[in-house]
């Protein structure tokens, strides 16, 4: 189970460097990191969730 994030605001999510290697070691096929598939960070409910901006230890991305 990923480690729960940090804070979540309506225009942005906040997470620590912790959380995005959780999301990044879980063995995926190739096919998984497609737009909107289950390894695309940005579109994935545990990482960016389709927001346009998420800080990381205080820095925005």
């Amino acid at each position: 189970m990923l480690t729960k994030l940090i804070t979540q605001k309506k225009t942005y999510k906040i997470f620590n460097w912790d959380n995005i290697a959780e999301f990044s070691v879980i063995d995926r096929t190739p096919l998984a990191f497609r737009p909107k598939g289950d390894g695309d960070w940005k579109n994935n409910r545990v990482g960016g969730d389709s927001y346009l901006l998420v800080m990381i230890n205080k820095i925005p991305y």
